[in-house]
């Protein structure tokens, strides 16, 4: 028989307005964090989830995602990770944020914690990082040892985001049932790698 496997983050948590909440479900992975945030959302994670969290005794540290999830930016990152001695990452955003959050949190040899705030991608459960060079082009796959400590969906945040992206996520999740069910049936190897006989 060949083996089946899943990957999986360790926490999925759905709630509602959880930027406030941040503190509790971060503290049992440290007591440093880098919010690695989209810009449109950089504001409202200054007002909400920094104070939350040095209420609660954990440094933290809002930091604007570049746009793009390449060498230079998950270096950029790095850096301020070092700087400040975070051993929690927080990527707060969409697809290319969660990448590059969980490209650096691996590079750091730190705890990462995913906040989606669209449905239209596959980010936020998944141990790889897609990095892109500094064209915006595809360059490679970074695959991660394992997925997110914890993600973090909050369906209001969720639900505000423009049409199109949730309509994306319809078309994503369609789309990931015909590869899985084909995986599935063709028995492949997945990002957990089983061993076969």
């Amino acid at each position: 028989m060949i083996p089946r496997s899943i990957t999986s983050p360790k926490k999925f948590i759905i709630g509602q307005d959880l930027l406030a909440q941040l503190d509790g479900f971060i503290k049992d992975f440290g007591n440093n964090a880098l919010l690695i945030c989209d810009e449109f959302i950089l504001e409202r994670v200054q007002q909400q989830a920094v104070p939350c969290l040095e209420q609660a005794g954990i440094t933290a540290c809002a930091e604007k995602f570049q746009g793009e999830c390449t060498d230079n930016e998950i270096e950029r990152l790095r850096q301020v990770v070092a700087t400040q001695g975070a051993n929690i990452v927080v990527g707060i955003g969409g697809g290319k944020t969660l990448d590059v959050a969980k490209a650096v949190a691996h590079y750091s040899h730190a705890s990462v914690v995913i906040f989606p705030t669209i449905a239209s991608s596959d980010a936020p459960c998944t141990a790889v990082s897609v990095i892109y060079n500094e064209n915006g082009e595809f360059d490679r796959y970074l695959v991660l040892p394992q997925n997110p400590d914890v993600v973090l969906a909050d369906t209001r945040l969720i639900a505000q985001a423009p049409e199109k992206y949730f309509a994306a996520g319809i078309g994503d999740a369609l789309a990931t049932f015909f590869e899985t069910r084909a995986c599935c049936y063709a028995a492949s190897l997945n990002l957990v790698k089983p061993v076969r006989k």
